[in-house]
C-alpha cells in the first residue's frame, strides 16, 4: 500500500497597511490582501484571540494599537502573521476668533479673521456650518439688517485632523434717521 504525504509550504504573511484615524472619525473595518485561494483570519489586539472577521477599530482613545492577520490554505496551513498599525490622532483646539462683529447697513466689511495654532490651518464655512469657504475667510455682506453667522475651524497639517468649529456672528445694525 502507497501512502502519499505532501507537505504544502506555508503561506506567506497577507500584504496590509497601517491606517491613520482623527480621534471620533468614523473607522471602516481593516483589510488586507490575501494570495488567490487563501483565507484570512484575524486577531485581536493580544495576537492570539481569534477574531470572527476584520476588526473595525474604535476611535474613542488618542493612541496606537496593533491588530494582526494571517492567511491560511484551503488545507488549513496558517503562514505568519502581519500586524496593522492603527493611529488615532487628537483633534485639534478650536481656533481663536472675535465670536461677534457689528456693522452699520452699508458699512464697508472687512474679511473675517481667527488664528491658527503652529501647523494648522484655518478652514472656513458659510453660514450653513458644513458648506466649506474654498476662498478663505469670507467678507460679509452689510447690504441689509440682519444677523449671519459663519464658522471656522482649524486642522493639522500633519494629521489632517480637523478640530471644532468657533462661530462667529455678524450683525448689520439700522442706521438712524436723519436728525431734525
Amino acid at each position: 500500500v502507497d501512502i502519499t504525504v505532501t507537505v504544502s509550504g506555508l503561506p506567506n504573511a497577507p500584504i496590509v497597511s497601517d491606517v491613520d484615524y482623527c480621534k471620533d472619525q468614523l473607522a471602516n473595518p481593516l483589510t488586507a490582501s490575501p494570495d488567490a485561494n487563501h483565507t484570512l483570519v484575524w486577531y485581536d489586539t493580544d495576537g492570539t484571540t481569534v477574531l470572527s472577521g476584520a476588526p473595525t477599530p474604535s476611535t474613542v482613545t488618542v493612541g496606537t494599537t496593533t491588530y494582526y492577520v494571517a492567511q491560511q490554505t484551503a488545507g488549513g496551513c496558517e503562514g505568519a502573521k502581519a500586524s496593522i498599525t492603527v493611529t488615532i490622532d487628537p483633534l485639534p483646539s478650536a481656533p481663536s476668533a472675535t465670536t461677534s462683529v457689528s456693522y452699520c447697513k452699508n458699512e464697508v466689511a472687512t474679511a473675517l479673521s481667527a488664528t491658527a495654532s503652529s501647523g494648522h490651518t484655518l478652514v472656513w464655512y458659510d453660514t450653513d456650518g458644513t458648506t466649506v469657504l474654498s476662498g478663505g475667510a469670507p467678507t460679509p455682506s452689510t447690504s441689509n439688517v440682519s444677523t449671519t453667522t459663519y464658522y471656522v475651524a482649524q486642522k493639522n497639517t500633519t494629521t489632517d485632523c480637523e478640530g471644532p468649529k468657533v462661530s462667529i456672528t455678524v450683525t448689520v445694525l439700522t442706521l438712524p434717521s436723519a436728525p431734525s
